[in-house]
């Protein structure tokens, strides 16, 4: 939530719910979006395959958290 907040947002200043739907509303662009997948690979040391880049999975912050526990099991 504090890497999406400080880096990716276009207006940080608005904050973030985790709920928010930051694909679908805009506050983050395309390019934000490959910097928060490389991010999350680098941060998890995990490789994402590209049937996981979705919209699904990369929504909201909730989102992520559920893919990441899916992902490693949790």
């Amino acid at each position: 939530m504090d890497y999406v907040t400080a880096q990716l947002l276009i207006d940080p200043e608005r904050g973030l719910d985790e709920h928010e739907e930051i694909l679908a509303t805009g506050r983050i662009d395309s390019m934000s979006l490959m910097r928060l997948v490389g991010f999350i690979s680098e941060e998890f040391l995990i490789t994402i395959p590209n049937e996981d880049l979705v919209v699904e999975n990369f929504r909201s912050v909730d989102a992520i958290d559920a893919y990441l526990s899916r992902y490693g099991g949790d």
